[in-house]
């Protein structure tokens, strides 16, 4: 029986959101596949150019793991880094994002391919070749669809962190101001002790000389 030891306790926090995203299609094949109406996908036509409307996702367990839900299957080096160099890649161009592994602040990252949608092979600009011959191209939405949906992930992910800064800012407010209220009842409270010490005390004085 195989046993897990390297268990970690998350907090419980679920954060998860999704973001629809529009990949303008340049894929020849593709294209007749949209002009023919044979895609199980939401398709927006322009004149002769045609648009997928696919989605990316993102979530967050407990602070501590990251879940991207990529609608397609990604080269690798888009989320964990490693796509080659403009001296190194087919087109001679640099890729100009970050590992999406490092936009999150979670320790542990995962990547759910295919995940509410078949975007095909998404591969990073600079590494996109010719149609011919090559089974990744054949099946990519288009040559930008990697710094597409980089984008998109990216844009996720900051609103994600300033939902958070937003309302922990705001939560760090209320606390403030309620301890500052509870100082001023305080205060209040220690000022009504002291006047009606004071009273009493000029009571008994006052009938001490009556006596």
């Amino acid at each position: 029986v195989r046993k897990i030891n390297n268990e970690i306790k998350l907090q419980p926090v679920l954060n998860i959101v999704h973001q629809e995203v529009l990949v303008p299609v340049d894929n020849g094949i593709l294209t007749l596949a949209c002009r023919e109406g044979i895609l199980a996908s939401v398709v927006l036509k322009d004149g002769e150019n045609y648009t997928l409307v696919s989605e990316v996702g993102y979530m967050e367990l407990g602070n501590e793991v990251a879940v991207f839900f990529a609608p397609g299957e990604f080269d690798p080096s888009i989320f964990y880094g490693g796509v080659t160099t403009p001296a190194e890649s087919w087109n001679g161009e640099s890729w100009d994002y970050p590992a999406l592994k490092d936009i999150t602040d979670c320790k542990y990252v995962l990547v759910y391919g295919l995940a509410n949608d078949q975007g095909g092979y998404v591969l990073a600009d600079n590494e996109y070749h010719s149609l011919i011959g090559e089974n990744e191209e054949v099946n990519a939405i288009s040559k930008k669809s990697g710094s597409t949906f980089a984008k998109a992930f990216i844009d996720l992910v900051s609103s994600v962190n300033w939902y958070w800064l937003i309302k922990s800012t705001i939560v760090k407010t209320m606390v403030l101001f309620w301890i500052e209220s509870w100082k001023l009842k305080v205060e209040n409270w220690k000022l009504k002790i002291k006047g009606l010490r004071r009273n009493y005390i000029q009571i008994k004085i006052t009938e001490f000389v009556r006596f």
